[in-house]
């Protein structure tokens, strides 16, 4: 919208340069959009400074600045108690805007900060939804891990399916690979996974505690997130390429029951709501192993007597 009034202000307006400074929310300030030709005396830093300084002291009338024949103003653009940025309007010489004429143009800059606002109240309003939608579907995605979990399968079923469930959301930037490990004395040692190849097979079979990133979320007991391949990680394998990682310690209490990995487009960062997600994943996973533990437990007893 603002790259169109640049425009229509030099095409249609005649005048020389048209710019429009944005203010952030937190302050920042930057050109966002700009047309005609730029003067060599107007100084992007001093404008920038003007327009802090129209946000700090809430300034609302105009800044005119003039040297070596040319005019600029600075006309600041707020709706509400907000302040958008300013427009820039330059031209060479006098007379080109008249005291009504100015009045016109920060009356249809009024319209213009309320305009801005509505944009950004859509924008705040389709994020918010998206957000929400992600939610659900992580919602949907851990019911089904519970579901699995409920079946009666054997453990390496169930962890197989649990894992089909969570990467099921495709938006979470998952690639089509995880895999659950479960802990013994020495170490982990793979129990299910989906799309490793053979290598990374025999390559993770079993993992030493403090060992690449699952022995490090498995020795620390905490979530271990990595946007890419780096030097904690063991080699990639031939079939392998550069990718992030997830990797969640299985806990019942404070005891370690396994490890969660789940593989990551390269880069990904970390979003709203992914953690607290992939630590419901591996608390479903320890309700299951705890479970089967317990029945094997109860089994084994029985044979006793």
């Amino acid at each position: 919208m603002m790259r169109r009034i640049c425009t229509a202000a030099v095409d249609e307006g005649g005048f020389d340069f048209a710019a429009y400074l944005q203010v952030a929310p937190r302050g920042g300030i930057r050109e966002l959009a700009a047309a005609g030709s730029k003067p060599a005396h107007l100084d992007k830093k001093r404008l920038k400074e003007l327009c802090a300084k129209i946000v700090q002291e809430e300034m609302r009338q105009r800044i005119t600045m003039r040297k070596a024949g040319n005019v600029c103003i600075l006309l600041p653009l707020w709706y509400g108690k907000r302040c958008y940025g300013g427009l820039i309007l330059c031209w060479e010489g006098v007379g080109r805007l008249d005291k009504k004429s100015l009045e016109i143009v920060e009356d249809v800059l009024g319209s213009v900060g309320y305009g801005l606002a509505l944009l950004k109240r859509r924008t705040e309003f389709a994020k918010l939804t998206k957000r929400l939608e992600h939610h659900l579907k992580m919602q949907a995605a851990l019911n089904g891990v519970i579901r699995a979990a409920l079946e009666s399968y054997s453990l390496e079923e169930v962890l197989r399916r649990a894992l089909e469930e969570t990467m099921s959301l495709g938006w979470l930037a998952f690639e089509a690979k995880a895999a659950v490990f479960l802990a013994g004395e020495e170490g982990l040692v793979l129990k299910a996974h989906l799309g490793l190849g053979a290598e990374r097979l025999k390559e993770c079979g079993k993992v030493a505690f403090g060992e690449c990133l699952c022995g490090e979320a498995a020795k620390r007991r905490q979530l271990v997130f990595s946007p890419q391949v780096g030097k904690k990680h063991k080699k990639l394998s031939g079939d392998e390429h550069d990718h992030g990682d997830y990797c969640v310690p299985i806990m019942r209490g404070d005891e370690l029951l396994g490890v969660l990995h789940l593989y990551l487009k390269v880069g990904h960062k970390m979003g709203e709501g992914e953690a607290a997600f992939v630590k419901g994943v591996s608390d479903v996973l320890a309700s299951v192993v705890a479970r089967v533990r317990a029945e094997k437990a109860a089994q084994k007893a029985a044979t006793l007597y």
